[in-house]
């Protein structure tokens, strides 16, 4: 996860990695409340910069996440997978203070694996998340 702001933000010129007591005064755009988005933005301000987000719009939607944030002047975590970097009037950081991360988790019932469907599904499963982790140096895979 990665934090991202409007261009005109004063943490957004040239630089690296930003710091989640920084952004204590803005406000901030997640998922709505119960969702996993908007947990996750809950503990990393108040584990990593000891304060509760002012959260002012919520959405399930990333386009719109998006849009709050280069319309509305929010900030917001997003997925390093979203690739924010590439939407007009949002830049992208990671966070100063410790990795944010979240775990992506594929479940099968014990022994479905040996139906060929299942089989072929989760062949290409793994192998799209070894090309995503080649294209993307911050993703990890865990165990096969």
């Amino acid at each position: 996860m990665r934090v991202g702001m409007p261009e005109g933000h004063p943490l957004a010129g040239p630089g690296g990695p930003v710091r989640m007591a920084d952004l204590a005064g803005c406000p901030w755009a997640t998922g709505h409340v119960g969702t996993n988005h908007a947990d996750l933005l809950e503990r990393t301000c108040v584990e990593l910069g000891g304060f509760r987000p002012d959260v002012r719009y919520r959405s399930n939607d990333l386009m719109v996440i998006f849009a709050m944030v280069a319309q509305g002047g929010a900030v917001c975590l997003v997925p390093d997978l979203a690739l924010a970097e590439r939407e007009e009037g949002i830049v992208v950081r990671d966070v100063a203070d410790a990795p944010v991360d979240r775990r992506m988790v594929m479940w099968t019932r014990v022994g479905a694996e040996v139906r060929p469907s299942v089989e072929a599904v989760l062949r290409e499963l793994r192998r799209s998340a070894d090309l995503l982790v080649e294209r993307r140096p911050s993703c990890r895979r865990g165990a096969p």
